[in-house]
């Protein structure tokens, strides 16, 4: 089949549709990872560092893996001040970094 018919043949399919289609035969395995309430206070808080650290519990789960989902829940800042957010944002990309070059 070209790949021109491939968008066609997807259209109205919901995600797993897709990715079975894609991959017929294969289960689709989601990995997790939660990280709650971080309390980001400065951008010396010692977390800030730790992206890799926390993206490598989830490495093992890898090779399988067809979905990675990052969930961040409860308060990420401590204070709500657009510093604190804006230090977190640097850990969520070191954490999407590591697992999408693990990857």
């Amino acid at each position: 089949m070209p790949t021109d018919d491939v968008p066609a043949l997807l259209k109205g399919l919901n995600r797993q549709q897709i990715v079975m289609r894609r991959h017929p035969g294969r289960y689709l395995t989601a990995v997790v990872l939660h990280l709650s309430d971080i309390h980001i206070r400065s951008d010396k808080d010692w977390i800030l560092d730790k992206g890799s650290s926390i993206a490598a519990c989830v490495f093992s789960s890898l090779p399988d893996a067809t979905t990675v989902f990052v969930i961040v829940s409860g308060d990420i800042a401590f204070s709500g001040k657009p510093t604190q957010y804006a230090a977190a944002e640097g850990l969520f990309i070191a954490v999407r970094s590591a697992i999408q070059t693990e990857k």
